[in-house]
């Protein structure tokens, strides 16, 4: 008797006639995944199955670019900052700040995306270093 599974959310798989509660495993569809957590399914596929998926989904992305050039981007507006000391004989940028995090403006300077790195980056006044954020909706 075949057994007849049906998706009763976007990331859910349920038995048909079954509580809503009770899922089987999950659908990853980004990744082209399906996940079986059930331990009642305990033998499944040890024998022929067919598997059919079928999906769409409409994905808005943005994708910013921020250039921090050279020469530029080496104050902070932070009120905790503290000037890098520069103890290395062979350096000689002494202006230098750790990025952590860009803010996207619209026209009217309004914040309207931002973006926090995962860790700081160095940047000297002679760096230049381009950001990519992307935003999915």
């Amino acid at each position: 008797m075949p057994k007849t599974v049906r998706e009763l959310e976007p990331s859910r798989v349920v038995p048909q006639y079954h509580p809503t509660w009770a899922s089987i495993g999950n659908v990853f569809y980004d990744e082209g995944l399906v996940v079986i957590k059930s331990p009642q399914l305990y033998f499944f596929g040890e024998e022929e199955y067919e598997i059919e998926f079928r999906g769409e989904q409409n994905i808005h992305m943005l994708t910013v670019s921020a250039l921090a050039r050279s020469m530029t981007q080496t104050s902070s507006s932070n009120p905790a900052y503290q000037s890098i000391p520069n103890d290395l004989a062979n350096e000689p940028d002494s202006k230098a700040v750790y990025i952590t995090g860009i803010n996207i403006h619209d026209e009217n300077l309004n914040v309207v995306m931002r973006s926090k790195l995962a860790q700081p980056v160095l940047k000297r006044s002679g760096d230049k270093i381009l950001f990519k954020v992307r935003l999915d909706w």
